[in-house]
């Protein structure tokens, strides 16, 4: 991104679905055009969903659904977006901070990772609109001899 006029500072406030934002554009991916879908998909989980979030960004799945009480596992490959993730969880209060937990890395080997130490989850979240379908071989055959049911996958 490049600044074309005025202070060269990109950092941004964002509130959304009762929650503040805070990043920095210039290392973290955001888009507002986003937010019904953010809504939509946060106010679809039922009180004991468990959600699994691959592409987790600064938070806009992840801190409204445990602000709900809902179990978040969040992931991003970028660290600056976590780092960002993790400051929203405390600015918007996620309590218990138990509900969250985030992790650094690539979304293949983080559903991998939660399928393979059989960590429930009934919902997977993977807002990559023109990649997120690279990713769906994960869930195949993954849950083929375990008892716990395929995740719905958004």
């Amino acid at each position: 991104m490049e600044v074309l006029a005025g202070e060269p500072n990109l950092r941004a406030s964002v509130r959304e679905n009762g929650c503040t934002f805070q990043f920095d554009y210039s290392k973290v991916y955001w888009n507002s055009r986003l937010e019904t879908e953010h809504r939509r998909i946060v106010e679809s989980l039922s009180p004991t969903d468990i959600l699994a979030d691959g592409f987790a960004g600064v938070g806009p799945f992840a801190i409204p659904a445990a602000k709900r009480g809902n179990r978040v596992y969040a992931n991003d490959l970028n660290p600056d977006s976590i780092l960002h993730l993790v400051e929203n969880a405390s600015r918007n209060r996620v309590d218990p901070p138990e509900l969250l937990t985030t992790s650094t890395g690539c979304a293949r080997q983080f559903f991998r990772s939660l399928i393979e130490s059989e960590t429930p989850f009934t919902v997977a979240v993977m807002n990559f609109p023109a990649g997120s379908p690279e990713f769906l071989d994960v869930f195949r055959y993954a849950y083929r001899s375990k008892a716990t049911p395929l995740p719905t996958v958004s």
